[in-house]
Parts: structure tokens; C-alpha cells; sequence
């Protein structure tokens, strides 16, 4: 951290009113709407980026109970439930022609039989979001 850097954090924020944006809203609010935009490399990283946070962001789903009185832990909470949400809506997973589409569209290609009756280039992930991809992620 380089020195001076967090009074600089503190005026950007306290005197000006910019706010840090925490890593829920960049991806729901920044990188989400504005994927389709993005060279299919760039959405292959941002996609691998999503399932390689996503266990992390179901647990803040989650994390909020009737008897929690942290402000905090709830509205991180409902925030990650929101980009849960958006990431059900929007198309953001590359399918193996490398067109984004959306996650409850595409297939597990570790079914043979599913393999067999669709077509490989549409229904399924991308291979190279595939090999990269967290195994945990997968089983989400």
C-alpha cells in the first residue's frame, strides 16, 4: 500500500462521495450488462472469474438469518443475492459456438446420453470455459 494511500481513500470517499464498489456490484452492475459487448476472451474470463467466486457468493446469499442484527451482513447478503438473480436472467456462460448463453440453457456434457441427442456446439459450455473451470463450480 503505498503511502498516503488510504487519506486519499478517505477524502475520495468521505469529501467527494465515491464509494468503493464491492466485487458483487462490479460484476452485477459493471460487467454483467455490458458482457455481450465483450471479445469472447473477455467473457470467457469474466464467466470463469463468476463460477471461480461463486461458492463465496452463494455463502453471502445465504448468510443472512431473521437473528442476525448486523446491517452489514444483511444488505452483503441481499446484494449477492441480487447478482444470483441477474446471473439466472442474463446470458453470461459461452456455449461451444462461444455465444453467450443463458446457464439453465446449456447441458452437463458428463451426461453421454445428453451428449448424443444435442447438439454439441449450442447446447452445452464452451470447452475452454470447461477445462478451466473450478470443479466445485461445476456441481453448483
Amino acid at each position: 500500500l503505498r503511502r498516503g494511500a488510504e487519506e486519499e481513500a478517505l477524502f475520495i470517499r468521505d469529501v467527494l462521495g465515491v464509494c468503493e464498489l464491492s466485487l458483487v456490484q462490479i460484476y452485477r452492475d459493471l460487467l454483467l450488462p455490458h458482457l455481450p459487448s465483450f471479445s469472447s476472451v473477455d467473457q470467457l474470463r469474466v464467466a470463469l472469474s463468476i463460477l471461480r467466486r461463486l461458492p463465496q457468493i452463494l455463502d453471502l446469499a445465504s448468510s443472512s438469518s431473521p437473528s442476525s442484527s448486523s446491517l452489514s451482513s444483511s444488505s452483503a447478503s441481499a446484494e449477492a443475492q441480487s447478482l444470483l438473480s441477474a446471473l439466472c436472467v442474463q446470458k453470461w456462460i459461452l456455449n461451444g459456438k462461444s455465444s453467450l448463453s443463458y446457464i439453465h440453457d446449456l447441458y452437463d456434457p458428463q451426461q453421454g446420453a445428453l451428449v448424443d441427442l444435442l447438439d454439441p456446439e449450442s447446447d452445452f459450455p464452451n470447452p475452454n470455459l470447461l477445462a478451466q473451470c473450478p470443479q466445485p463450480a461445476l456441481a453448483l
